[in-house]
Protein backbone atom coordinates (compact mmCIF):
# COMPACT_ATOMS: atom_id res chain seq x y z
CA UNK A 1 0.00 0.00 0.00
CA UNK A 2 1.84 3.60 -0.84
CA UNK A 3 2.82 5.43 2.15
CA UNK A 4 1.20 9.39 2.83
CA UNK A 5 4.68 9.96 0.91
CA UNK A 6 3.72 8.26 -2.09
CA UNK A 7 0.44 9.54 -2.20
CA UNK A 8 1.47 13.24 -1.80
CA UNK A 9 4.40 12.28 -4.57
CA UNK A 10 2.01 10.50 -6.93
CA UNK A 11 -0.95 13.50 -6.71
CA UNK A 12 2.14 15.97 -7.38
CA UNK A 13 2.62 14.28 -10.77
CA UNK A 14 -1.12 14.05 -11.25
CA UNK A 15 -1.42 17.73 -11.32
CA UNK A 16 1.85 18.22 -12.99
CA UNK A 17 1.09 16.00 -15.99
CA UNK A 18 -2.46 18.28 -15.85
CA UNK A 19 -0.55 21.43 -15.82
CA UNK A 20 1.29 20.38 -18.80
CA UNK A 21 -1.07 18.87 -20.82
CA UNK A 22 -3.02 22.50 -20.55
CA UNK A 23 -0.04 24.17 -21.59
CA UNK A 24 0.47 22.37 -24.46
CA UNK A 25 -2.70 22.40 -25.74
CA UNK A 26 -2.95 26.05 -25.26
CA UNK A 27 0.28 26.63 -27.73
CA UNK A 28 -1.79 24.97 -31.25
CA UNK A 29 -3.55 27.06 -33.45
CA UNK A 30 -6.83 24.99 -34.29
CA UNK A 31 -7.26 27.57 -37.46
CA UNK A 32 -3.48 25.80 -38.76
CA UNK A 33 -5.51 22.03 -38.14
CA UNK A 34 -8.61 23.08 -39.58
CA UNK A 35 -10.86 23.49 -36.46
CA UNK A 36 -13.70 25.63 -36.83
CA UNK A 37 -13.11 28.44 -34.36
CA UNK A 38 -16.61 30.47 -33.27
CA UNK A 39 -16.42 34.44 -32.27
CA UNK A 40 -17.33 33.07 -28.69
CA UNK A 41 -14.18 30.73 -27.90
CA UNK A 42 -11.91 32.42 -25.14
CA UNK A 43 -9.39 29.94 -24.54
CA UNK A 44 -6.04 30.01 -26.84
CA UNK A 45 -5.21 27.26 -28.44
CA UNK A 46 -7.12 23.92 -28.42
CA UNK A 47 -10.26 22.87 -26.41
CA UNK A 48 -10.37 20.27 -24.50
CA UNK A 49 -13.37 18.45 -26.60
CA UNK A 50 -11.02 19.23 -29.81
CA UNK A 51 -7.86 17.28 -28.24
CA UNK A 52 -9.73 14.48 -26.36
CA UNK A 53 -11.34 13.95 -30.23
CA UNK A 54 -7.82 14.03 -31.90
CA UNK A 55 -6.45 11.72 -29.46
CA UNK A 56 -9.59 9.36 -29.45
CA UNK A 57 -10.42 9.67 -25.98
CA UNK A 58 -13.93 10.63 -24.05
CA UNK A 59 -14.21 14.76 -23.29
CA UNK A 60 -14.70 13.60 -19.98
CA UNK A 61 -11.98 11.56 -19.31
CA UNK A 62 -9.70 14.33 -21.02
CA UNK A 63 -11.06 16.61 -18.56
CA UNK A 64 -10.43 14.16 -15.88
CA UNK A 65 -6.77 14.21 -16.72
CA UNK A 66 -6.44 17.45 -17.14
CA UNK A 67 -8.16 18.01 -13.81
CA UNK A 68 -5.19 15.72 -11.75
CA UNK A 69 -7.37 13.26 -10.98
CA UNK A 70 -6.37 9.37 -9.80
CA UNK A 71 -6.59 7.63 -13.23
CA UNK A 72 -5.05 5.73 -15.09
CA UNK A 73 -3.46 6.30 -18.41
CA UNK A 74 -1.67 3.57 -20.65
CA UNK A 75 0.91 3.98 -22.35
CA UNK A 76 -0.77 3.63 -25.76
CA UNK A 77 -3.15 6.56 -24.68
CA UNK A 78 -0.35 8.59 -23.83
CA UNK A 79 1.12 8.41 -27.24
CA UNK A 80 -2.14 8.95 -28.84
CA UNK A 81 -1.83 12.39 -26.19
CA UNK A 82 1.50 13.19 -27.64
CA UNK A 83 0.68 12.95 -31.21
CA UNK A 84 -2.44 15.66 -30.83
CA UNK A 85 -0.68 17.75 -28.82
CA UNK A 86 1.67 17.61 -31.41
CA UNK A 87 4.52 16.65 -28.81
CA UNK A 88 8.31 16.66 -29.12
CA UNK A 89 10.21 13.15 -28.16
CA UNK A 90 11.44 15.03 -25.36
CA UNK A 91 7.94 16.19 -24.18
CA UNK A 92 6.53 12.45 -25.05
CA UNK A 93 8.99 11.08 -22.72
CA UNK A 94 8.46 13.41 -20.16
CA UNK A 95 4.81 12.54 -19.66
CA UNK A 96 5.60 8.86 -19.41
CA UNK A 97 7.71 9.78 -17.13
CA UNK A 98 5.07 11.40 -14.78
CA UNK A 99 2.74 8.25 -15.29
CA UNK A 100 4.97 5.84 -14.86
CA UNK A 101 8.25 7.07 -13.22
CA UNK A 102 10.07 5.84 -16.48
CA UNK A 103 9.77 5.89 -20.26
CA UNK A 104 10.69 3.17 -22.90
CA UNK A 105 13.19 5.44 -24.17
CA UNK A 106 14.76 5.90 -20.91
CA UNK A 107 17.15 3.29 -18.42
CA UNK A 108 16.13 2.78 -15.33
CA UNK A 109 18.69 4.69 -12.94
CA UNK A 110 21.09 3.33 -11.17
CA UNK A 111 23.47 4.61 -8.18
CA UNK A 112 26.39 6.79 -8.31
CA UNK A 113 29.94 6.20 -7.55
CA UNK A 114 32.06 9.76 -6.25
CA UNK A 115 35.00 8.02 -6.42
CA UNK A 116 34.36 6.74 -9.88
CA UNK A 117 33.67 10.93 -11.09
CA UNK A 118 37.19 11.99 -9.28
CA UNK A 119 39.03 9.43 -11.15
CA UNK A 120 37.15 10.14 -14.08
CA UNK A 121 37.70 13.80 -14.62
CA UNK A 122 41.54 13.19 -12.87
CA UNK A 123 41.71 11.93 -16.37
CA UNK A 124 41.31 15.25 -18.32
CA UNK A 125 43.05 16.81 -14.93
CA UNK A 126 45.90 18.97 -17.81
CA UNK A 127 43.48 19.16 -20.42
CA UNK A 128 42.95 23.09 -21.70
CA UNK A 129 39.30 22.24 -21.80
CA UNK A 130 36.69 22.11 -19.27
CA UNK A 131 35.35 18.63 -17.85
CA UNK A 132 33.22 17.91 -14.97
CA UNK A 133 30.74 15.35 -13.45
CA UNK A 134 27.53 16.56 -12.11
CA UNK A 135 25.13 14.12 -10.13
CA UNK A 136 21.11 14.32 -10.61
CA UNK A 137 21.06 17.63 -8.52
CA UNK A 138 22.85 19.14 -10.90
CA UNK A 139 25.47 19.62 -8.00
CA UNK A 140 29.24 19.47 -9.47
CA UNK A 141 30.78 16.88 -7.50
CA UNK A 142 34.07 17.09 -9.79
CA UNK A 143 35.99 19.37 -12.35
CA UNK A 144 39.14 19.77 -13.36
CA UNK A 145 41.05 23.07 -13.68
CA UNK A 146 40.27 24.13 -17.27
CA UNK A 147 36.05 24.44 -15.37
CA UNK A 148 37.65 26.47 -12.71
CA UNK A 149 39.05 29.09 -15.70
CA UNK A 150 36.29 29.02 -17.91
CA UNK A 151 33.50 28.76 -15.33
CA UNK A 152 33.85 29.42 -11.38
CA UNK A 153 36.13 27.66 -9.14
CA UNK A 154 33.29 25.64 -7.72
CA UNK A 155 35.25 25.25 -4.42
CA UNK A 156 34.71 28.80 -3.65
CA UNK A 157 30.63 29.13 -3.57
CA UNK A 158 29.06 28.55 -0.27
CA UNK A 159 28.00 25.13 0.89
CA UNK A 160 25.36 23.48 -0.11
CA UNK A 161 25.58 25.98 -3.61
CA UNK A 162 28.33 23.51 -5.55
CA UNK A 163 26.07 23.18 -7.88
CA UNK A 164 25.79 24.27 -12.01
CA UNK A 165 21.95 25.26 -12.31
CA UNK A 166 22.29 27.48 -8.77
CA UNK A 167 25.54 29.34 -10.03
CA UNK A 168 24.23 29.88 -13.49
CA UNK A 169 20.84 31.60 -12.44
CA UNK A 170 22.36 33.64 -9.24
CA UNK A 171 25.60 34.78 -9.98
CA UNK A 172 26.56 37.57 -12.31
CA UNK A 173 30.04 35.92 -13.31
CA UNK A 174 27.83 33.19 -15.29
CA UNK A 175 26.10 36.22 -17.37
CA UNK A 176 29.11 37.45 -18.29
CA UNK A 177 31.51 33.70 -18.93
CA UNK A 178 27.98 32.13 -20.81
CA UNK A 179 27.74 34.17 -24.14
CA UNK A 180 24.34 32.78 -24.95
CA UNK A 181 23.03 32.83 -21.25
CA UNK A 182 19.35 33.30 -21.30
CA UNK A 183 19.02 30.50 -23.90
CA UNK A 184 21.72 28.08 -22.14
CA UNK A 185 20.20 28.42 -18.63
CA UNK A 186 16.73 28.21 -20.09
CA UNK A 187 17.68 24.83 -21.34
CA UNK A 188 19.50 23.63 -18.12
CA UNK A 189 16.16 24.62 -16.44
CA UNK A 190 14.01 21.94 -19.07
CA UNK A 191 16.61 19.24 -18.53
CA UNK A 192 16.27 19.65 -14.86
CA UNK A 193 12.49 19.69 -15.22
CA UNK A 194 13.01 16.38 -17.36
CA UNK A 195 14.88 14.81 -14.53
CA UNK A 196 12.24 16.66 -11.59
CA UNK A 197 9.83 14.02 -13.23
CA UNK A 198 11.21 10.97 -12.51
CA UNK A 199 11.97 11.92 -9.29
CA UNK A 200 9.26 14.36 -7.51
CA UNK A 201 9.27 12.69 -4.52
CA UNK A 202 12.54 13.78 -4.12
CA UNK A 203 13.42 15.96 -1.28
CA UNK A 204 16.03 17.58 -1.70
CA UNK A 205 15.20 18.00 -5.35
CA UNK A 206 12.46 19.75 -4.05
CA UNK A 207 14.28 21.50 -1.90
CA UNK A 208 16.10 22.99 -4.71
CA UNK A 209 13.21 24.06 -7.20
CA UNK A 210 11.91 25.69 -3.74
CA UNK A 211 15.18 27.69 -3.30
CA UNK A 212 15.34 28.46 -6.80
CA UNK A 213 11.96 30.12 -6.69
CA UNK A 214 12.50 32.12 -3.94
CA UNK A 215 15.54 33.72 -5.40
CA UNK A 216 15.42 33.91 -9.16
CA UNK A 217 12.64 35.35 -11.00
CA UNK A 218 14.02 34.01 -14.16
CA UNK A 219 13.79 30.51 -12.91
CA UNK A 220 10.03 30.73 -11.60
CA UNK A 221 9.00 32.43 -14.74
CA UNK A 222 10.82 29.70 -17.29
CA UNK A 223 9.79 27.29 -14.62
CA UNK A 224 6.14 28.18 -14.72
CA UNK A 225 6.47 27.58 -19.02
CA UNK A 226 6.62 23.84 -18.47
CA UNK A 227 9.61 23.47 -20.77
CA UNK A 228 11.47 19.82 -20.67
CA UNK A 229 14.76 18.51 -22.32
CA UNK A 230 16.53 15.07 -23.15
CA UNK A 231 20.65 15.53 -23.01
CA UNK A 232 21.50 15.96 -26.04
CA UNK A 233 25.10 17.11 -27.86
CA UNK A 234 25.06 21.29 -27.75
CA UNK A 235 26.39 23.95 -28.72
CA UNK A 236 28.08 26.24 -26.04
CA UNK A 237 30.46 29.87 -25.92
CA UNK A 238 32.20 30.72 -23.54
CA UNK A 239 34.36 34.35 -22.98
CA UNK A 240 36.92 34.45 -20.47
CA UNK A 241 38.45 38.25 -19.80
CA UNK A 242 41.88 36.94 -20.61
CA UNK A 243 42.09 34.02 -23.22
CA UNK A 244 39.06 35.56 -24.88
CA UNK A 245 36.16 33.88 -26.38
CA UNK A 246 36.04 29.73 -27.12
CA UNK A 247 32.94 27.80 -28.55
CA UNK A 248 31.97 24.45 -27.43
CA UNK A 249 30.54 21.01 -28.43
CA UNK A 250 28.86 19.81 -25.10
CA UNK A 251 28.87 16.32 -24.72
CA UNK A 252 27.17 14.92 -21.79
CA UNK A 253 28.37 11.17 -20.93
CA UNK A 254 27.04 8.51 -18.81
CA UNK A 255 28.10 5.26 -17.43
CA UNK A 256 25.70 2.19 -18.17
CA UNK A 257 25.01 1.42 -14.97
CA UNK A 258 25.30 4.99 -13.42
CA UNK A 259 22.41 7.28 -14.68
CA UNK A 260 22.72 9.31 -11.62
CA UNK A 261 26.11 10.90 -12.21
CA UNK A 262 26.67 12.95 -15.99
CA UNK A 263 30.34 13.68 -17.47
CA UNK A 264 30.34 17.06 -19.38
CA UNK A 265 32.96 17.39 -22.03
CA UNK A 266 33.94 20.56 -23.42
CA UNK A 267 34.98 19.67 -27.00
CA UNK A 268 36.51 22.84 -29.33
CA UNK A 269 34.62 23.46 -32.44
CA UNK A 270 38.01 23.64 -34.58
CA UNK A 271 38.80 20.13 -33.17
CA UNK A 272 39.88 18.45 -36.02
Amino acid sequence: MPTIKDADSEAERRAELGAFLKSRRARIDPRRLGLPVASRRRATGLLREEVAALAGVSTTWYTYLEQGRPINPSAAVLDSLAAALELTDDERNYIQMLVFQTSPHRMAPAGGSPELAVAMVNLHAYSPHPFYAANQYADVIAWNEATSRWYTDFDALPDGHHNMLWWMLTDPVARSRILDWENDTRDVVARFRANYATRSGDPQLRLIVNDLMEVSTEFRSWWGEQQVADQRPRLRRLRHPDLGERSYHLVVLRSPDDSFTAYVAHVPMDAG
